[in-house]
């Protein structure tokens, strides 16, 4: 039996059984990806898994950030909106840019 397979199925079972405590179920897509992800040389399930991975963490910290700014852009968007109600802004031209 292939060692990659029985990471990515340990990884998998552990991943049913939080979703389960957690009420929240895989969709079939991402359990089609996991299968498929288990038939790759270790190499390359190490790749795949570090990539997920930090694509994961990026997205957590950009909606931190997000979370964090709500009420600095919040403030940024009426005094733009303010700006250009007071006839101050003018209109983009992306040829321009």
């Amino acid at each position: 039996m292939n060692p990659g397979w029985l990471r990515w199925s340990s990884i998998l079972s552990a991943a049913r059984r939080q979703m389960l405590v957690n009420s929240v179920a895989m969709t079939k897509l991402l359990e089609k990806a996991f299968a498929e992800a288990v038939k790759l040389p270790k190499k390359e399930q190490d790749k795949l898994a570090k990539w997920l991975l930090a694509e994961l963490e990026s997205e957590r910290r950009w909606d931190e950030a997000f979370a964090r700014s709500e009420d600095q852009l919040a403030e940024f968007a009426e005094a733009a909106l303010k700006e250009h109600r007071k006839g101050r802004t003018k209109q983009l031209d992306p040829e321009q840019l």
